[in-house]
C-alpha cells in the first residue's frame, strides 16, 4: 500500500497517489469517478413541479 511504503515521507505519499491516480484515469476503459458514476445512477424521486407565484403587476398599479 502507498502509505506503508512512504510512511515518512509525505511528499512521496502525495505524489505516488498521483501518480497512481493518473495511470488510472489514462486507460482506454477509464469511465470517470466511479463514486460520482455511482450516485448518477440513483435518480431523484419524481415530484409535481412546483407552482408558480401569483403573478403581480410588475408596473406598481391596478388595472
Amino acid at each position: 500500500m502507498v502509505t506503508d511504503q512512504h510512511a515518512d515521507d509525505a511528499l512521496a505519499e502525495l505524489d505516488a497517489h498521483f501518480e497512481w491516480i493518473g495511470e488510472r484515469v489514462g486507460r482506454d476503459n477509464c469511465r470517470g469517478c466511479p463514486q460520482i458514476n455511482t450516485a448518477a445512477d440513483f435518480r431523484k424521486p419524481v415530484t409535481p413541479p412546483a407552482r408558480s407565484p401569483k403573478p403581480t403587476c410588475v408596473n406598481g398599479g391596478g388595472a
